[in-house]
């Protein structure tokens, strides 16, 4: 069993339910991004270029805060999260401009430096036209200002990390659907290689 597993993926990736079915049926503690503390979130989606830089750094400072509060429990019992730190990078990269996020990525790799790296990465990737469907679904107000555009710009990220070489293992899972037969699907395939053991190299599979 690992013990540090993060779980990734676009917003409305589903990331939050399966890193709690884990959390719940294998007894990993639960680390979940407090994302919805942040006040600045609602303001970025309706003025993107005002809270850009703001909102980033506040997120990088407040993941950084978390894993340091964790950090025991990181190191000594099995912990599942559903996000990963180098996320901030990823957002960072589509919402600043060039001399904004050359900034950021100095500030990012200081902190990163002392950051605990998971022995396990778990990506989820969906269509476009699926990841609006969960943000419908789930009914947040701020998030009905997030367009198809900024969606594709994440996905094609998480692709591509996805398909690079990694000293982290990393499987990640393409879905065909966002029904619940699919995510139960990936919570089966997900809990026997935890149980039984991750391959060496990385896995990419497709429900």
């Amino acid at each position: 069993m690992k013990n540090y597993i993060c779980i990734e993926g676009n917003i409305g990736a589903g990331k939050s339910t399966l890193a709690q079915r884990i959390s719940k049926d294998l007894g990993f503690h639960y680390l979940p991004e407090e994302f919805e503390e942040n006040y600045l979130l609602p303001l970025f989606y309706k003025e993107p270029q005002h809270y850009a830089f703001p909102l980033e750094f506040s997120f990088l400072l407040d993941r950084f805060r978390q894993l340091c509060i964790w950090k025991e429990k990181l190191q000594n019992h099995p912990v599942v999260s559903d996000y990963y730190f180098e996320k901030c990078l990823y957002f960072a990269k589509i919402n600043l401009n060039e001399t904004d996020y050359a900034l950021f990525e100095t500030q990012y790799n200081k902190l990163n430096a002392n950051v605990e790296s998971p022995d396990l990465l778990v990506i989820l990737k969906l269509s476009t036209e699926n990841l609006q469907q969960n943000i419908k679904n789930r009914n947040r107000d701020y998030e009905n200002e997030i367009e198809s555009s900024y969606l594709e710009k994440l996905n094609r990220i998480y692709e591509e990390k996805a398909s690079k070489p990694s000293e982290i293992k990393c499987i990640s899972f393409t879905l065909s659907n966002n029904d619940s037969n699919t995510y139960e699907r990936i919570y089966l395939e997900l809990s026997q290689l935890i149980k039984h053991g991750i391959p060496a190299q990385n896995l990419e599979i497709h429900l």
